[in-house]
């Protein structure tokens, strides 16, 4: 359900040419409250929510550090709201962003861990950067 709703949310907002920091923060949070969700399940659904979104704006190449930051914005407000670690939503969000550019030499990847490093509400993100292959 999430993978459907991030999807259709974020091109309705590429095709309108909205602002992606805003919308990629109201996305997550009806999907937090919507879901009902527990546990270990929000912090998944929130990483894949994340890294649909990213995903689909790398691919329009779109704004990828705004919808980045919206993204964690929203995961620490709907964390708030529903009760659960705001730190860890946030690093899933992080995570869910990260994963969707792939290559850590890209410029997608740069650009996003650069958005996601920042200091959100208090949170400072330090996000674990896989090893680069020598092959």
């Amino acid at each position: 359900m999430t993978t459907t709703v991030a999807s259709a949310a974020i091109n309705g907002v590429l095709q309108s040419g909205c602002d992606l920091a805003p919308a990629t923060q109201g996305l997550i949070i009806p999907i937090l409250r919507g879901t009902r969700l527990v546990g270990a399940e929000v912090l998944a659904a929130i990483t894949r929510t994340a890294k649909i979104a990213i995903r689909r704006v790398a691919e329009s190449d779109s704004d990828l550090e705004g919808a980045a930051a919206g993204l964690i914005r929203g995961a620490i407000q709907g964390a708030n709201e529903i009760g659960i670690h705001t730190a860890d939503a946030a690093a899933a969000a992080a995570t869910g962003a990260l994963n969707a550019v792939g290559d850590v030499r890209s410029s997608a990847y740069q650009t996003v861990l650069a958005a996601v490093t920042q200091t959100f509400r208090g949170i400072m993100l330090t996000p674990n950067e896989p090893a680069i292959s020598s092959n």
